[in-house]
């Protein structure tokens, strides 16, 4: 399977939702059992990431809708699509990274970076007024 066979859905979809390969291994643990809940200590501990990395990941994901978070000291999060067709494309890519699991990571890193297009601001020269 190359680039160009994964559907122009799951293609988009990485684009849209998925800015590193730790974050979809994130969101691959908690689909594993839609029903558990993970603390992004836990998270951390089965990924062996640290854990303020899981929870940067766990809130990105939940911003996007992709799952839920509830409670305090400590959040728990849980797999949750806001729609039937975010959970198909999510099944998909899963899929998908499963058995080609290279050609996702290389489409998750041939994507722009947000530092790679705000670098060049940076050295932007302006009239000073």
């Amino acid at each position: 399977m190359t680039n160009e066979s994964l559907s122009p859905d799951v293609k988009r979809f990485i684009g849209n939702y998925i800015n590193s390969v730790e974050q979809l291994d994130v969101l691959q643990l908690l689909c594993e059992d839609a029903r558990q809940t993970w603390t992004a200590a836990s998270v951390a501990g089965r990924l062996y990431i640290q854990s303020g990395s899981a929870e940067m990941r766990l809130d990105d994901l939940a911003a996007k809708a992709l799952c839920s978070r509830s409670g305090n000291n400590p959040t728990v999060y849980q797999y949750y699509a806001s729609n039937a067709a975010t959970d198909l494309l999510v099944s998909q890519l899963m899929q998908v990274y499963q058995v080609r699991r290279d050609t996702v990571i290389t489409i998750i890193f041939s994507k722009p970076s947000d530092r790679l297009t705000t670098f060049p601001d940076a050295y932007c020269f302006r009239e000073e007024r």
